[in-house]
């Protein structure tokens, strides 16, 4: 079982440009293949239409626009839930090194 975590939080718009990653992902690995997405908020509702196994979705307005403590407490919420995971491939669409923070511990 390969396992995967996407980070693709963003806008509606960027959301569905990284959908084609779901397809080369099932078509290369088929069933032996589990996908976890982690999505903001806005965009949630589109992932629930293709084969994504696991949606962690989190606060983008918390995670990118709130104070100090706001983002670290919605930083640390997505660690819980991916801390004791482990992931054959992560993919995180963005070049932000803040963005790959929510990666660090998987």
């Amino acid at each position: 079982m390969k396992k995967f975590l996407i980070v693709k939080i963003g806008a509606i718009g960027d959301v569905i440009m990284a959908l084609p990653m779901i397809d080369a992902i099932r078509s290369r690995y088929g069933e032996n293949a589990e996908i976890t997405w982690v999505v903001g908020r806005t965009a949630s509702s589109i992932l629930a239409c293709f084969s994504v196994d696991y949606i962690l979705i989190v606060d983008e307005n918390k995670l990118l626009k709130g104070n100090v403590f706001t983002r670290l407490y919605t930083l640390c919420g997505l660690w819980r839930n991916l801390f004791f995971q482990h992931f054959d491939r992560v993919i995180v669409g963005y070049y932000n090194w803040q963005y790959r923070m929510i990666a660090l511990f998987s």
